[in-house]
């Protein structure tokens, strides 16, 4: 498999959760950065998570570090911005998933409730497991 994203475009608001885009990326390096309210896509949900490098994400007043096996569940618009640090070492890669719908919120919030909005996830957790599998149907079976 490839590096790469795929993004799945609905017409109108759909009322349950509906997948947005899903991606790869190995490179992310100086001046990759996303700031929850100043993007022009919105109202959608991301979940990102650190194969290697690291990143680093400002939510409520704090900055996490975004080390391989860490991930992140926020909302777009939300106050958070996410990006390679300044004094970064190597590439930022990451894989995510973008989601959209009123189920889709509804799901993140719960995640966001029970378990924080950073996350750890070990490589091969079932989550993972599963983004893989989606990211393989969609890259190499279309």
């Amino acid at each position: 498999m490839m590096p790469g994203t795929f993004a799945f475009r609905q017409a109108g608001k759909l009322p349950f959760m509906t997948l947005d885009t899903v991606g790869w990326t190995t490179d992310a390096g100086v001046g990759y950065g996303n700031d929850g309210l100043a993007r022009r896509d919105y109202g959608h949900v991301i979940f990102q998570y650190t194969l290697s490098g690291e990143g680093r994400i400002d939510l409520g007043g704090q900055t996490h570090a975004l080390p391989a096996g860490t991930g992140f569940f926020v909302r777009v618009p939300s106050a958070h911005r996410y990006y390679y640090p300044p004094d970064g070492q190597e590439p930022w890669a990451f894989v995510w998933l973008n989601a959209r719908g009123e189920d889709a919120v509804r799901l993140w919030d719960r995640i966001v409730e029970l378990r924080g909005p950073v996350v750890r996830l070990s490589a091969d957790s079932s989550p993972i497991a599963r983004f893989w599998e989606l990211y393989r149907a969609v890259s190499t079976e279309r």
